[in-house]
């Protein structure tokens, strides 16, 4: 038995694939050939684990979720971390907040381009020293 569609509804069908193999091929390829990473836009950041205190020349990863608009957790979003008192508490861009001295600071972490973001205070406390 041999299947036969209108050749409208074929050529219809035709571009569709080939528009969506092009749309895939230039999602997979850096133009090297290399695969691309495609950005999730982030609806929400939830500081899920902040680093409230630290010890002077000791350091805390912040435990962060990203989400999208429908309420999916994104994994590998890409974040920026800010620290209003890098003199205190430094954050790396991997989201690593080190005690530099004692006092505090507010530790943003935001989507790339900064609209969406959480935040919390680092509150740095000296090292005890042996007496």
């Amino acid at each position: 038995m041999k299947l036969s569609l209108p050749s409208s509804r074929v050529n219809r069908l035709h571009r569709r694939a080939l528009g969506l193999a092009a749309v895939a091929a230039l999602a997979c390829s850096g133009g090297s050939g290399s695969p691309t990473a495609i950005e999730i836009a982030i609806a929400a950041i939830d500081v899920t684990g902040p680093c409230t205190v630290v010890i002077q020349d000791e350091q805390c990863q912040i435990g962060v979720r990203a989400l999208a608009e429908d309420g999916r957790v994104i994994s590998n979003p890409v974040l920026r971390y800010i620290s209003t008192n890098s003199g205190a508490a430094d954050v790396t861009t991997g989201g690593v907040v080190i005690g530099r001295s004692p006092g505090s600071a507010t530790i943003y972490v935001t989507n790339s381009t900064g609209s969406v973001s959480d935040q919390f205070t680092a509150n740095v406390l000296p090292r005890n020293t042996p007496k």
